[in-house]
């Protein structure tokens, strides 16, 4: 590939409008947790929502100042931000949904087997969080054993979340590295 990375060039970058755009999405996941947005900070993973997708972007961002030659294209670029847009819409739109449809507070239980005369209650947290204890019928006030756990769902959601700011910082540093490219 042979690409140098000039930290004059990409500073200039960042003042861009798209440079703007593309460093905001590396603080949005800060600014939506500050924001007190209840999927993300009720969650047991909450400093996951602001530290992966943070971290991720900050690092594609100059990633993709890399390839600023092959991105001299405005027909290629615009291919590469829109399929990135929506691509980070269809991973948000799925993240909202699992976090409010099937991330939610249940509670069940079920028989044990009838040798050990147990029963076990699980609860489910619309944080992420799974309680689950084993209960003998002869006393259902002492929990024999107790264990937590995260429900996947939860983690799934994180994924989506962090592929959608990361997606979007994708989209606006492509269109940035253009532009920025064409008016020097």
């Amino acid at each position: 590939m042979g690409a140098e990375f000039n930290f004059k060039k990409f500073s200039k970058f960042l003042k861009s409008f798209w440079g703007i755009l593309a460093a905001f999405t590396v603080l949005l996941p800060s600014i939506i947790y500050v924001l007190k947005t209840k999927q993300i900070q009720d969650s047991v993973l909450g400093e996951y929502y602001i530290g992966i997708p943070t971290t991720f972007t900050l690092l594609v961002i100059p990633f993709i100042f890399l390839y600023e030659d092959q991105l001299s294209s405005l027909k290629l670029v615009r291919k590469v931000s829109l399929s990135f847009i929506i691509l980070a819409l269809i991973t948000l739109f799925s993240f909202l949904a699992i976090k409010s449809v099937f991330v939610i507070n249940k509670k069940y239980s079920e028989n044990g087997s009838d040798i050990s005369n147990t029963i076990i209650k699980y609860e489910e947290n619309s944080n992420g969080l799974i309680y689950s204890a084993t209960y003998s019928l002869k006393n259902l006030d002492e929990a024999l054993e107790k264990e937590e756990g995260i429900n996947v769902l939860e983690l799934f959601s994180l994924a989506l979340y962090s592929l959608s700011i990361i997606f979007l910082g994708v989209s606006f540093s492509t269109l940035g590295v253009f532009f920025y490219t064409k008016s020097q």
